[in-house]
């Protein structure tokens, strides 16, 4: 779900998966500066997020664990975390950091 400069494309096919439309919308009111879009070919990075419900998930276990992917298919991040805006926070914080190192190349 991420491109250029921040475009992201979601889902392991590069595009974004509907019933994980929340996880979009939290993205992208948390990090307004990263372009999320569904072209695969206009993305730089793909943010895959996977999100599980409390009776799927462990009472220590995590319900956002996210993956961050550049156009190669290079793992760049990872990461989980409880709240949905938290996992949010530190994706865009992943895709800003990315971004500015593929700058400085």
């Amino acid at each position: 779900m991420v491109a250029a400069n921040g475009n992201a494309a979601g889902g392991a096919s590069g595009r974004v998966v509907r019933e994980h439309t929340e996880n979009v919308k939290t993205f992208n009111n948390i990090c307004p500066g990263v372009t999320v879009t569904e072209n695969k070919e206009k993305a730089d990075f793909a943010l895959i997020w996977d999100r599980t419900n409390w009776s799927e998930t462990s009472w220590t276990g995590n319900q956002n664990n996210m993956a961050l992917y550049n156009r190669d298919g290079d793992l760049v991040w990872s990461g989980a975390s409880h709240k949905m805006t938290t996992g949010a926070k530190d994706a865009c914080k992943a895709v800003l950091k990315a971004v500015a190192q593929k700058g400085k190349q």
